[in-house]
């Protein structure tokens, strides 16, 4: 019997949250978020039934000093608020019933004699007549623009933050748990959330089986949660969950992708697209009542399920009840139910997959266990990856283990993003489970067992054989990270048993496996309670594996369970002393150790921001095992985070810290170098200020001398030492024997090099200004047959082509501007120009056949140089119809020079691909002589077949791929690039 859910439940506590909505542009559809609306005068929010307009309408009120009231309250002579603005809420509730259309009229004439001047609007999304209902508000708009925005499902963190207003004590490990259940489908409307939450909290636990879960909470979903609709007539819970599965299954079944509840279709709708409630034997008034619930979603007359999973259930089901027959209906046979949703391989289409799922559950709860089984053997995979395996009695589970990959061995592969397992996991499949894994099989089923294993309750009868697995070096590391969890999850004292396994893994050989598991089993302990010579042996264990084999990543990602559960619950006494000692190469920490160090470091300054300086520097001094290791940039941040709590007096801290830290005869600048490493900024002029005055306020001695040597140093650089050298040189003064010291000070060490840098820009810019003067009068009097592209001037083009392709490669500059810069703008042009008649008119005395040559051994002509920056240049200033002049081949230099072109659009392969195209077997002919020349040069590629797939030119593509697929399909350079390529494409 169907469970349902008590009336008084509690509603869902108003939480404030700054919505996501959709809102269609002309021809696309962008997100805001309700908020960023706020400057928009008037506003429709559209949502299915409990979605959270009216508590999205709230929050907006109540950041604009605002208040809502009802369509209805307005009609009936509550004032508006005398706020510029008026929050309206529930246009569907007011206009109910008879005379709809003339309602609105009336709410809008009221609106537009009020005194507001602006207005957000509510109205349930199916309830919304688009362009009619816009028609009729434009009057209380002013005949402005209205925006009508949809409102989205709840993501993650919305979700989050709904269940900590409803009283959650850990909202994250309940969407976590619902994930693990399959119950994704409840998680995205806060109405069908607050249900599943209340399904939890009644009872205490969550409902034993998936099919359960699904079964409370759609009943939950179909019973009426408005306040104001609670006491309007309407079908019972069960009627209208039948009416459900009716529309869900007719939907699914026939692939239709909407239910459409009006007389007649609207316009430009395909009405092979929908199915009519009217032809499934529903009459519209009734299949409202179903339409009307959190289990659809829609707009106007189309609906849709509110999430697949809960129309496959609930088709499923249907089905179910089908082949079962009732009192007014004879049963329908099990042959033929399943023939409406299998191909000729008995099998179920892929759309159609978790309607078979359920279907099988749905038999087996109705008591048909050998109906089940006969699905379940044409197709065990679906029924385990799309329903619930715990559905079933023991056979059919047996049944679902022992057919599983008789079809295909790696049945996994084709599972969604809902797939739950767990349910698989029961202690009467103890031994099938241990002799699979003890198996030598090379299919999913193993991992199928140590998922479900994972995802289900503990079986005490496997506790043995997962320890065996768990500490056994033999066995692979995915085997053995899962055995763990699941021994872990069926001991009484979990922490308890993480120590052992850690114990007994860590007495294992070393490797980067079992430093993993070592890792992961750590992460799995609450941070306070995890032991630092735990951490600090598991970092130096992993900092002493050997050096990975050359071309392999150091980063094996087996710290990086534990660094996050540090770096979320950090604990900062892990720095209190050294990490760990000294690498046995000296060659610095591992890769992974020293991020590791570096990301949990970062989290522990950014959760103790009160630490003093010496603290702090402490800290970054015992992850480190050379003082001048980089600091990443998370970590920079949390440092700059602790000094910018007060700026001005941390910087002088830290600076006297790393001062006082020094070893003895260190140079005075290390303070200064170590601040700017640390810190990555300069000291301040608030800095030197603040150490002058403390070096002035300190008593005479080697401490206060020592500053001021340091403060020297701090002030002697580019930008600092004009500003700061009398202040500092009159200081030094004036404390006393420091002529030496000064004198030091006003010698440049860069004297030398400056004066030779200062010789050679010099000598540079004269040889520059020589080399620009020669080529002046050299070109200038030819400028005419360089702009014609003569092949008398090539060698002048060939030069500026040089200058122009390093250009584009850098991006940093125009094209032409180093060109211009050893010439002038005139001949300048005249390059440019004699680059585009080149490409046009000029023999670049190149064929495809050569070019193919050269694209196999990596070569480049010069003439391809000039050919490429003239079809550049040519497409910048939209000559396109110029250059399709050009012979084909040029086609072929475009497409080996691309990057000339880089991400612009269009680029010299589109122009390629256009120009090829121009004459498809000329075209054809070009590039399969290109491909054929590099294939037998040794290339093992067809050098831009992808610009070809990509292109919008299906005559030239069919031409060629034709080709490929006869001519040279067959031939030994073809077949196999072909067939690779074939498989890559989408």
């Amino acid at each position: 019997m169907r469970a349902t859910i008590n009336s008084t439940f509690d509603l869902m506590t108003i939480v404030p949250l700054d919505r996501r909505v959709n809102i269609r542009l002309e021809s696309e559809t962008i997100e805001f978020y309700l908020s960023e609306l706020r400057d928009r005068p008037y506003v429709v929010l559209l949502g299915e039934p409990g979605l959270g307009k009216s508590t999205a309408l709230q929050h907006e009120a109540m950041q604009e000093g605002g208040e809502i009231v009802t369509c209805r309250e307005v009609m009936n002579g509550v004032a508006l608020s005398s706020s510029q603005t008026a929050y309206l809420d529930a246009l569907d509730e007011y206009r109910a019933g008879d005379g709809g259309k003339d309602k609105l009229l009336q709410l809008a004439t009221a609106i537009s004699n009020s005194s507001v001047g602006r207005w957000r609007l509510t109205c349930r999304a199916e309830d919304w007549r688009a362009a009619g209902d816009l028609q009729q508000m434009r009057r209380a708009a002013n005949n402005q623009p209205i925006i009508v925005a949809h409102l989205l499902p709840l993501d993650d963190e919305e979700a989050k933050a709904v269940l900590a207003g409803l009283g959650e004590p850990d909202p994250e490990k309940f969407i976590s748990d619902a994930r693990a259940r399959g119950a994704i489908a409840f998680l995205e409307n806060p109405l069908s959330l607050s249900l599943l939450h209340s399904v939890v909290r009644r009872d205490g636990v969550w409902p034993a089986t998936r099919f359960e879960l699904f079964d409370r909470a759609i009943d939950a979903l179909a019973h009426e949660h408005d306040p104001q609709r609670v006491l309007d007539p309407r079908p019972g819970v069960a009627e209208i969950i039948a009416d459900a599965e009716r529309m869900c299954f007719y939907l699914l079944a026939t692939g239709a992708r909407r239910i459409w509840r009006s007389n007649a279709l609207a316009t430009g709708i395909q009405a092979e697209g929908y199915v009519t409630v009217d032809s499934i034997g529903l009459g519209r008034d009734r299949a409202g009542f179903a339409l009307d619930t959190a289990i659809f979603r829609g707009e106007g007359q189309s609906f849709e399920p509110s999430h697949r999973t809960v129309a496959e259930f609930l088709a499923g089901r249907f089905l179910a009840g089908v082949v079962f027959g009732s009192s007014s209906r004879l049963p329908f046979p099990l042959s033929r139910a399943t023939a409406l949703i299998t191909g000729n391989d008995q099998k179920a289409p892929s759309e159609l997959r978790g309607l078979y799922a359920w279907f099988a559950a749905s038999l087996s709860q109705k008591g048909d266990e050998a109906g089940a089984i006969r699905l379940i053997e044409k197709d065990a995979a679906t029924v385990l990856a799309y329903g619930d395996s715990a559905a079933f009695k023991a056979a059919g589970r047996k049944a679902i283990l022992n057919n599983l990959d008789r079809d295909d061995p790696y049945f996994l592969s084709s599972r969604d993003g809902v797939t739950v397992l767990g349910g698989l996991a029961s202690d009467d499949l103890v031994d099938e489970f241990i002799a699979i894994l003890d198996s030598d099989a090379q299919s999913h089923l193993k991992l199928t067992v140590l998922e479900a294993l994972g995802d289900g309750l503990p079986l005490v009868g496997m506790q043995v054989k997962l320890h065996e697995i768990s500490i056994a070096p033999t066995r692979p590391h995915w085997q053995r990270l899962r055995t763990s969890e699941a021994w872990i999850k069926g001991q009484t004292d979990p922490t308890a048993a993480r120590r052992q396994l850690f114990r007994e893994i860590a007495a294992t050989p070393v490797n980067y496996d079992q430093v993993s598991l070592r890792a992961n089993l750590l992460s799995g302990i609450k941070p306070e309670q995890l032991q630092l010579e735990e951490i600090r042996g598991l970092l130096s264990d992993l900092d002493r594996l050997p050096p990975v084999p050359p071309g392999e990543s150091e980063d094996s990602g087996a710290l990086l369970s534990l660094m996050m559960a540090l770096m979320k619950s950090p604990r900062s006494d892990l720095f209190d002393q050294p990490v760990i000692g000294e690498s046995d190469d000296h060659r610095g920490h591992k890769v992974e150790v020293r991020h590791f160090l570096q990301q949990t470091l970062s989290a522990a300054i950014a959760s103790n921001l009160q630490i003093d300086a010496r603290t702090l520097w402490s800290w970054i001094r015992n992850t480190r095992e050379y003082e001048w290791e980089r600091i990443d940039d998370d970590l920079s941040k949390s440092i700059n985070a602790w000094i910018d709590r007060d700026t001005d007096q941390r910087e002088l801290e830290l600076f006297t810290v790393l001062m006082e830290s020094g070893e003895e005869g260190e140079g005075a600048w290390m303070a200064t170098n170590h601040f700017i490493t640390i810190a990555r900024r300069v000291p301040s002029d608030t800095l030197i200020e603040n150490l002058i005055n403390l070096a002035e306020s300190t008593p005479r001695g080697p401490y206060r001398r020592r500053l001021l040597e340091v403060i020297s140093y701090a002030v002697r650089t580019e930008s600092h030492w004009p500003i700061w050298e009398k202040r500092v040189v009159e200081t030094l003064e004036r404390e006393g024997g420091f002529d030496d010291f000064i004198t030091s000070l006003r010698t440049d060490p860069n004297r030398d090099w400056k004066e030779k840098e200062a010789k050679r820009q010099a000598k540079k810019l004269a040889d520059n200004e020589e080399a620009r003067a020669h080529n002046i009068a050299n070109m200038a009097p030819k400028v005419n047959a360089i702009a014609a592209g003569r092949e008398s001037e090539l060698g002048i083009l060939r030069w500026a082509s040089q200058h122009y392709r390093n250009a584009v490669i850098r991006k940093k500059e125009d094209p032409l501007a180093k060109i211009e810069k050893y010439t002038n703008d005139l001949i300048k042009s005249a390059i440019a120009e004699g680059f585009v008649q080149f490409a046009i008119h000029g023999d670049i005395k190149l064929t495809a056949d050569q070019l193919g040559k050269a694209e196999a051994e990596n070569k480049t002509f010069h003439n391809e140089y000039v050919v490429a920056a003239g079809i550049h240049q040519a497409i910048l200033a939209g000559r396109d119809e110029e250059i399709s002049e050009c012979p084909p081949v040029t086609a072929i230099v475009a497409l080996r020079q691309n990057y000339f072109s880089g991400d612009e659009k269009p680029s010299l392969a589109n122009w390629a691909m256009g120009h090829l195209a121009r004459d498809a077997a000329v075209g054809k002919h070009e590039i399969l002589n290109y491909w054929n020349a590099a294939l037998d040069a040794g290339d093992s590629e067809l050098d831009s077949i992808h610009h070809l797939a990509q292109s919008n030119e299906p005559e030239l593509v069919s031409e060629v791929l034709k080709a490929l697929l006869t001519r040279c399909g067959n031939s030994a350079n073809f077949q196999p690039i072909l067939a690779r390529w074939l498989e890559d494409e989408p």
